[in-house]
């Protein structure tokens, strides 16, 4: 994905639009793919939406900086933190309450279940209706292993593949279980 400025949000999702982007983590960049798409999501006026889980993040993570700008500017922001991630139980649960008191809905896992998916959406309104945008991984939302680990990852709008991680979303972050 080649670099995009960081107020031209329109050109970013056309990128996404054109194909199937495949990220291969370290050797793709990490801060022009994944963090971009948040990045862009909390700032473009026509995002209404973005979702996504947590599993493990870095100290001063700048997606959850992102998810916070996102809820400050009205958008719908869900969160699914895990707290039962080893050894990042406390940081997840830290995370999950400054989300909260941005106005993010955060659900903390799901019960007798590790949550290990690594998903965002992204909802946004376009000149022909609602698109929405993905991002499935295998790395952790983590800007510091993301640079060192091997992860792959896939961004789209496909519709299939979208109303599919909407689904799960509905099912993680819903109050009935």
């Amino acid at each position: 994905l080649r670099k995009i400025g960081p107020e031209d949000h329109h050109a970013f999702f056309e990128e996404i639009q054109k194909q199937d982007i495949l990220v291969h983590l370290p050797y793709h960049d990490f801060d022009t793919s994944i963090l971009s798409l948040l990045q862009h999501a909390a700032a473009d006026p026509q995002v209404l939406a973005i979702k996504l889980t947590i599993y493990r993040t870095s100290n001063e993570s700048p997606i959850i900086r992102a998810l916070m700008d996102a809820a400050r500017r009205g958008k719908q922001v869900a969160v699914l933190v895990e707290i039962t991630a080893r050894f990042d139980e406390a940081p997840n649960i830290a995370w999950g309450n400054r989300l909260e008191r941005e106005g993010a809905h955060v659900a903390y896992g799901v019960e007798r279940l590790k949550t290990h998916v690594k998903l965002a959406l992204v909802v946004r309104e376009e000149m022909d209706g609602i698109r929405r945008y993905v991002h499935v991984g295998t790395g952790n939302y983590h800007t510091r292993t993301a640079r060192v680990y091997e992860d792959l990852g896939i961004l789209s709008c496909d519709e299939q593949l979208s109303s599919e991680v909407a689904a799960v979303f509905n099912e993680l972050t819903s109050a009935t279980r």
